[in-house]
C-alpha cells in the first residue's frame, strides 16, 4: 500500500491547539467506525505549529466519508502558514508494541 507524509505549519498557538481539536475529532470517528483498508498516524512537532501525518492506504477516498475529516480539511487553509508538503514513502517495516492515548 502507498504511503503519504503531509507536513505543514500552521500560522500560531491558537490556530495550532485548534487543528489539534480538529485531529482529535478525526482520530475519535476513525476509532468509532473502525475503517479497514487504512493506517493513519499524525504528530505534532517540537516547535508546536509543525503537524506531520503519515497515511497508508489504497484508497484516499476513505478518509472523505467521515464527517472529522472533512471538516479539519474545510478550514485547514484558514489555519495554514504556508503550503503542506505531501511525499511519497516506501514503508520499510511497522512495529506496533505500545498501547495508544
Amino acid at each position: 500500500m502507498p504511503t503519504q507524509i503531509i507536513r505543514y505549519r500552521v500560522a500560531d498557538q491558537e490556530k495550532a491547539e485548534e487543528n489539534v481539536r480538529l485531529v482529535r475529532d478525526v482520530f475519535a470517528e476513525l476509532a468509532r467506525e473502525r475503517p479497514g483498508g487504512i493506517t493513519y498516524q499524525s504528530y505534532r512537532l517540537d516547535d508546536g505549529l509543525t503537524f506531520v501525518h503519515v497515511v497508508t492506504t489504497d484508497d484516499l477516498q476513505i478518509l472523505m466519508r467521515f464527517e472529522a475529516f472533512l471538516a479539519f480539511t474545510k478550514t485547514l487553509g484558514q489555519r495554514l502558514d504556508g503550503v503542506p508538503h505531501r511525499e511519497e514513502a516506501t514503508p520499510i517495516g511497522f512495529f506496533d508494541g505500545h498501547l495508544r492515548s
